[in-house]
């Protein structure tokens, strides 16, 4: 197996796990915030959109036109990037739009890291008007997309479980 047929099947297995656990909390409850953790589900698909098209797509390949012309993503960082109020994600987007949009963006990640050698993991993730936080060449910017979708993993487990008073991973 191949470095990038690993960040592949890493990837693809991070996906999944997100989807799995917000399949697992019903959709009336999506918007609610528990006040412990002042998040909701809402926001953290929203989130993982942003963040998997930032990591995954603009600084390994690029900004691609395809994607900017089918998702407002201008409009989601607004509402899901760093800056961004939980509080205040619930009914800016329709909810189906999001699970669409999410399922997108995970497809385009693994097309975009698919695309890459396994020479361009070392190379410098392409410049963007904001400096990557942590990463410097394009395995460091996968390989943290991958460690981002898990942490919010535990955080939309941690969720469900205050929602729902599941604690399993399954639906």
């Amino acid at each position: 197996m191949t470095t990038i047929q690993a960040l592949v099947q890493q990837t693809e297995s991070a996906h999944a796990w997100a989807n799995k656990l917000i399949a697992g909390i019903p959709g009336d409850k999506w918007a609610e915030s528990p006040d412990v953790l002042n998040t909701n589900t809402i926001w953290h698909i929203g989130h993982l959109i942003v963040s998997s098209h930032y990591h995954a797509i603009m600084s390994t390949i690029g900004l691609q036109s395809h994607i900017m012309e089918r998702i407002p993503l201008r409009d989601y960082v607004k509402t899901f990037g760093f800056k961004g109020n939980p509080l205040e994600a619930p009914g800016k987007f329709p909810v189906e739009e999001l699970l669409d949009n999410l399922k997108f963006i995970q497809e385009e990640s693994v097309k975009a890291i698919s695309s890459l050698s396994d020479d361009d993991l070392n190379t410098p993730i392409v410049p963007s008007k904001q400096d990557h936080p942590v990463a410097r060449t394009k395995f460091e910017v996968i390989t943290w997309n991958i460690q981002h979708v898990m942490w919010h993993c535990g955080q939309i487990a941690t969720m469900k479980r205050v929602l729902t008073g599941k604690a399993n991973f399954g639906g």
